[in-house]
């Protein structure tokens, strides 16, 4: 049966998690449910249409499947910027030097200065939506340079995030993705001292030693010029080889990497004379970070091998992960002989000639993977650090043309939107595709046969659940069809139809067809099995006949005890038995009139059929009685009781007075058996004509049931007559 109920679904419009659809009775009002969050949005209200234009009226009586949207808009949250002192620890405590020593500001940020005693803050702040970009300016005043910059991300729920850095994407540009939470952001500034050690070999006295010099922290110190001269009292003189990091002259110091910490660099000397060269180190930057190159050389011995300062330069573009140095691919070498950096150098050459060495700072490559659901697509980009994928994108995706399904753009596996055109990629990526995707209501109408299966909500293009076969008496399921009429060629397919709108499916039930079978239980010849569509009822066929016996009737079971009701609708294969009696032997059929309460006993089929007609209640074969004896049983009646009552008796003179009492005389109704083979028990209920009631008189070949009258209080009256034994059938 089709039951008159609605499904109202939650439509999240691509954020949060749907709360629970309802199942909503025809009249009824759906239950609004509880706001949904989602990150970085702001939950609006439910909607009733995909615009969310229309609030959806949650008291309104709900007559059909129902969708309501949620509404959101992109949260917004605020970031701040502040340049501090200098942040350093004394014996295990954290120090800010009071100097700030340099500006940190938003870009289109507003400019708040604050006065707290004597001291006076400045920072900037600005109001973005979650997801967006912030673009951050960090300048170090002239002599300085950027320590740390640290961000805190305080989340609404007021947990707060490790410490994070900003990605550099400049040489004093640094930018931050908009998280959920307000971000605080500390810049800090500071210098380190370089000095200059002459480290000259005995007797050797050094002149024009650069004197020492403060720079900016993280920054990279000038060579000085010119070099530094030695003399020496004895007739050995000395050349300068270059700077080093080490007082031993093992690890030359090429003026490309950053100091971060105090640091002495040392003069190294080679005698006037010795065969040496000089191996030069070019070092380009990657775009947009200054200088373009950076380029240093230092003096080595022939024959030997010049020192791999991969290591140790300028080689991530002020520490920032999305850079590297170009690598080549066979070897994985970082150096280079041309400035093209296509020939590799091996640092196990040794060196016979002045050397120009080049390397190449370059953005990290990383991969985008795309998505469909949790497929991954035969599609990847590989992107450089910090740019969009733009022209490296292989296409949108698309499924089969008949699903109808657009593509709806990309989302991180959060559900962040992602832009291919504006979003940069900063570290391997995986990326989702959305499609507009309809959902359907599949409903199931049992064409009244029992309890319809639950509706089934199906996203477009997909495959509903086959809810199985419907159980009917009488009848066999045959399948699901789109129309009523389940015409054939319109049955449903769950495997092969896809869902492409809202539908109701009509179960088609086979009504069933029996097969009735006469059994004549080895006498006479019987009828031929008819078949019987169920409910309907098996036509009595005519009474088998056999030379030396009578029929009697059909029976459900071979033994003959349980009478079959012919009125009876047929439900289910079924085999009828017929029983029989002796030839010289009368059937005695026995009925109830409801109305009444009497109990008439006949011979007579036609006489039964008639009464049972009338409504009198057909209680089958009472008892088998001899075709004649010499103990005749008299049938009078009295149709001047109300509602007519019989009366039976083996006495002629209880016969004769009845009928001039009154009564009517019908004459022999049936013989008693002279062999007393089985007896037919009388009752009398005294109570039946002070009340009113005819029936005063019950005849029963049951033991059981003569006891059972006797026992609420009828008076028992003996044996009244006998039927044929069993024997004698």
């Amino acid at each position: 049966e089709t039951r008159d109920l609605y499904t109202v679904r939650f439509e999240m419009n691509g954020h949060g998690a749907a709360p629970e659809r309802q199942i909503v009775p025809g009249g009824s009002s759906a239950t609004v449910p509880a706001n949904p969050t989602a990150t970085g949005h702001v939950f609006e209200g439910w909607f009733a249409d995909s615009e969310c234009t229309k609030p959806y009226q949650f008291g309104a009586t709900v007559d059909h499947n129902t969708v309501v949207y949620a509404k959101w808009t992109v949260a917004k949250y605020t970031v701040a910027i502040m340049a501090v002192g200098d942040v350093y620890e004394v014996d295990g405590e954290i120090k800010v030097a009071p100097e700030v020593n340099g500006t940190a500001s938003i870009v289109d940020g507003t400019k708040v200065e604050e006065q707290e005693g004597e001291a006076q803050y400045t920072y900037y702040i600005k109001e973005v939506e979650y997801g967006a970009p912030v673009s951050l300016s960090v300048t170090p005043n002239a002599g300085f340079g950027l320590k740390g910059i640290q961000a805190v991300t305080f989340a609404p729920d007021a947990s707060t995030s490790e410490p994070y850095t900003p990605n550099k994407v400049g040489d004093t540009s640094y930018s931050i993705t908009m998280p959920e939470g307000d971000v605080a952001i500390m810049a800090s500034f500071a210098q380190v001292k370089v000095t200059y050690d002459g480290n000259a070999p005995e007797g050797v006295n050094v002149s024009g030693l650069p004197e020492p010099a403060a720079i900016g922290y993280g920054t990279i110190p000038t060579k000085p010029t010119p070099d530094p001269t030695a003399t020496a009292a004895h007739e050995a003189t000395y050349d300068f080889a270059g700077w080093f990091s080490d007082k031993e002259c093992t690890k030359p110091y090429l003026f490309n990497a950053p100091l971060t910490q105090d640091t002495t660099l040392y003069a190294k000397w080679m005698q006037t004379g010795a065969e040496k060269f000089s191996v030069t180190y070019t070092l380009k930057n990657a775009a947009g970070f200054t200088p373009e190159t950076y380029s240093d050389s230092y003096t080595v011995e022939k024959g030997s091998k010049a020192y791999d300062p991969t290591n140790d330069i300028y080689a991530e573009a002020g520490d920032n992960v999305g850079y590297e140095l170009k690598k080549d691919a066979g070897t994985g070498s970082t150096w280079f002989t041309d400035e093209e950096c296509t020939t590799p150098f091996s640092f196990t050459t040794t060196i016979e000639a002045d050397t120009q060495l080049y390397a190449q700072v370059v953005p990290k490559q990383y991969t985008v993977t795309y998505y469909d659901g949790d497929t991954a697509l035969n599609q990847k980009s590989v992107v450089p650090y910090n740019t969009a994928i733009g022209d490296a994108y292989p296409g949108d995706p698309s499924r089969p043309p008949e699903d109808m399904i657009p593509f709806n753009g990309w989302t991180t596996k959060d559900g962040t939107p992602w832009s291919i055109a504006t979003t940069p990629v900063t570290g391997d990526t995986e990326l989702y595709a959305q499609w507009v995707i309809n959902r359907y209501n599949v409903a199931f109408d049992t064409n009244g046969f029992g309890e319809a299966p639950a509706t089934q909500e199906v996203d477009q293009a997909s495959y509903a659940t086959d809810p199985g076969a419907i159980q009917a008496e009488g009848h066999t399921f045959g399948g699901w069809f789109t129309d009523q009429a389940c015409t054939e060629g319109n049955q449903f397919s769950f495997a092969d139809t896809k869902v492409m709108e809202s539908m109701t499916l009509f179960a088609k039930m086979n009504i069933n067809e029996y097969t009735v079978t006469f059994d004549t239980n080895g006498h006479g010849i019987g009828p031929d099995p008819v078949k019987v569509t169920y409910g309907e009822k098996v036509a009595k066929p005519e009474d088998p006949v056999d030379v030396d016996r009578t029929f009697v009737a059909w029976y459900t079971d071979a033994a003959c005890t349980k009478l079959y009701d012919f009125e009876s609708p047929v439900k289910g294969d079924l085999t009828l038995y017929a029983r029989w009696t002796a030839a010289n032997s009368d059937v005695m059929y026995r009925l109830y009139n409801p109305n009444s309460g009497e109990h008439f006993y006949t011979s007579s089929v036609v006489e039964q059929a008639i009464l049972v007609e009338f409504g009198w209640k057909d209680e089958g074969v009472g008892w088998v009685a001899p075709k004649k004896s010499d103990i005749p049983v008299y049938r009078l009646y009295n149709s001047h009781e109300a509602l007519g009552d019989h009366h039976y008796t083996t006495s002629k003179h209880e016969y004769d007075q009845l009928v001039k009492a009154g009564w009517t005389g019908e004459g022999i109704g049936w013989y008693s058996d002279e062999n007393k083979g089985m007896p037919l028990y009388r009752q009398y209920n005294p109570n039946a004509y002070p009340m009113g009631l005819t029936g005063a008189h019950n005849y029963t070949a049951q033991k059981i049931e003569n006891d059972h009258l006797v026992s609420i209080g009828w008076k028992a009256e003996g044996i009244a007559w006998y039927g044929l034994s069993e024997k004698d059938i």
